[in-house]
């Protein structure tokens, strides 16, 4: 739940709306990269993408 503008604390049951965007994120290490470096792979999550959910603002309770 994203900082609500005036620090009101959401409860359960609640509605609210926002103005939001999807998008996705990358993390981690491709093995590759370190053959690549010529050095020996240390423990990552390997490389992979995230959805994530940007909150601009809130548009107001329905």
């Amino acid at each position: 739940m994203p900082q609500l503008p005036d620090n009101r604390t959401p409860k359960h049951g609640d509605i609210y709306r926002f103005y939001v965007y999807e998008t996705i994120e990358t993390a981690g290490y491709p093995t590759e990269a370190f053959t690549q470096l010529g050095i020996s792979p240390i423990a990552t999550q390997e490389l992979h993408f995230r959805p994530k959910l940007v909150v601009l603002k809130e548009k107001g309770k329905p």
